[in-house]
């Protein structure tokens, strides 16, 4: 009778290992889960990212309120009242191999960023986008700036004020011959920028000589674009770029720079496994930042920043300063296209010469031709590129290259395009304001673009009450979690021959938490 009461005890005992074991893999789960779900709620409503604040309120980078947390659910969950046949007597939690959102240039939060809308662009997407950016930066490598096309037309432009007559029609006499500075300036500029006309197209400009005078007569006394342009931009790109209606948002960052995620130094886990981001995954974080940050077009209520896209391209203290200096990024990159799309219209070249040739015969300078005829080019570039600005701030498209039906402004009376209500002709096919945004970003570290970002992140939850000490450093999105449970034998007692052998068991069981 004792052994078949021995045999059943032990069986018995063998049932209670098994019950243990399973719930040590479910107690260890729930507990994994359990924290999983204590993610920042404004962190994930606002910008859609998910990660555990380690500290839980206190300014505090290590995993030890992450762990004791755990640990006290885990305590919770197996002081359990009544009669329990799978219940531990004790646990305890060991978290390693941790990592936090601002790990390994920003890994975590670029990749689940990009988990954000990998569903939402499709391959064919973002081919278009790669060739978008390949024929900007294509071309801005190939063409000159506007700015010193600009620059030598007005040296240029000096110069004609300064010849007196008597020298200047000197230098016309013997133009042909003559390789003075200006005109190699002029000369040089125009081969930069791929202006300079083909031998039979200077042919037949020479036989069409006797037209080119008569149409240049209408340019004579007319304001000298290279002699007004500065002062239409000296007060800046904002004072003339804006579409009409549009306010300038004064909103600044009180955080120094210092102390913003992308300035100091950061809390850093100990996670080896943690992959840096893909190419693919560089290209989704662009789109989900044009998705979830507002823009000088996008207003989602927040009042931190009121262009965030423009802080993360630019980094700025201010409103108005990042959106000046995105204005002038997605200008440079209108200049170049809009400087192809003159070189490319016979009709506007023509035009251009004859506004040179108008203002060098005037002063008896034809030497200095080809460098006013290219400053004026440029220039008339810039006032269409502006124009380009507004439509572009108002939502409206723009073509990458335009047609001439395309075109908005005249070369003559060019100044009084920049007056209000004026924008450029909008586009069903071309680039909109977000579409410039991403070009820009493509031209930015994936991790300036992501620290910066989560600068605006910080800054708002802190924002909030109970908030004040929240870091982006102490973000936990992934952790190991080894769990070891001690439990009592039951059954063992009864058995004579096994009394005193087994005081106790100790089971393992492992788990990962993590979002990426």
């Amino acid at each position: 009778m004792m052994l078949v009461m021995s045999l059943f005890f032990t069986l018995a005992e063998g049932v209670h290992q098994k019950l243990l074991s399973n719930e040590k893999i479910l107690l260890a789960v729930r507990t994994t889960e359990n924290m999983e779900a204590m993610y920042n709620k404004i962190l994930w409503e606002q910008f859609h990212i998910l990660g555990v604040d380690a500290g839980f309120g206190k300014d505090d980078g290590t995993v030890v309120r992450f762990q004791n947390k755990a640990e006290g659910y885990l305590l919770d969950a197996i002081r359990t009242e009544g009669i329990d046949f799978s219940r531990f007597q004790d646990v305890t939690l060991e978290v390693s191999n941790y990592a936090f959102l601002t790990d390994q240039d920003a890994a975590g939060f670029v990749q689940e960023a990009a988990n954000q809308v990998k569903y939402l662009v499709t391959e064919s997407l973002v081919e278009e986008w790669t060739s978008q950016y390949q024929q900007i930066a294509s071309d801005s490598e190939t063409t000159d700036s506007v700015d010193d096309l600009i620059e030598e037309g007005q040296q240029a432009s000096e110069e004609l004020k300064n010849s007196s007559e008597t020298s200047s029609a000197k230098e016309a006499s013997s133009v042909k011959g003559t390789s003075s500075e200006a005109g190699i300036v002029g000369v040089s500029a125009g081969k930069r920028c791929g202006f300079l006309l083909t031998e039979s197209t200077k042919e037949e400009n020479t036989e069409d000589s006797n037209e080119q005078e008569t149409e240049s007569n209408k340019y004579e006394g007319k304001e000298n674009p290279l002699e007004v342009i500065d002062s239409l931009m000296e007060d800046g790109i904002l004072s003339i770029a804006l579409p009409e209606g549009f306010e300038v948002s004064d909103q600044a960052l009180t955080v120094e720079s210092g102390e913003r995620v992308s300035g100091r130094t950061l809390n850093t886990g100990n996670a080896t496994d943690v992959s840096d981001a893909s190419v693919a995954e560089q290209i989704l974080l662009e789109q989900y930042l044009i998705e979830t940050f507002q823009s000088a077009i996008v207003d989602q209520g927040r009042e931190c920043l009121k262009y965030e896209m423009e802080y993360i391209l630019c980094g700025k203290d201010s409103d108005r300063a990042n959106l000046e200096s995105t204005l002038l990024r997605i200008l440079a990159l209108r200049e170049v296209e809009n400087l192809i799309a003159i070189h490319s219209d016979a009709k506007k070249i023509a035009e251009a010469d004859s506004y040179a040739l108008a203002i060098t015969t005037a002063t008896a300078t034809p030497i200095l031709y080809e460098a006013v005829k290219y400053g004026i080019i440029a220039v008339w570039a810039l006032i269409e590129s502006v124009l380009d600005l507004r439509t572009l701030l108002c939502g409206g498209r723009i073509a990458i290259v335009k047609t001439p039906v395309e075109w908005t402004s005249e070369l003559l009376n060019f100044s009084s395009y920049l007056g209000a209500g004026k924008k450029a002709k909008e586009s069903e096919i071309g680039l909109a304001y977000n579409d410039y945004l991403r070009i820009l970003m493509l031209f930015e570290s994936k991790s300036n673009l992501a620290y910066r970002a989560m600068d605006i992140c910080e800054i708002e939850i802190r924002g909030v009450e109970h908030y004040e000490n929240f870091r982006m450093d102490h973000v936990l999105v992934k952790a190991d979690m080894k769990y070891s449970f001690d439990a009592s034998p039951i059954f063992f007692t009864f058995v004579p021959q096994l009394q005193g052998k087994y005081d106790g068991y100790r089971m393992e069981a492992e788990n990962v938490f993590s979002y990426l």
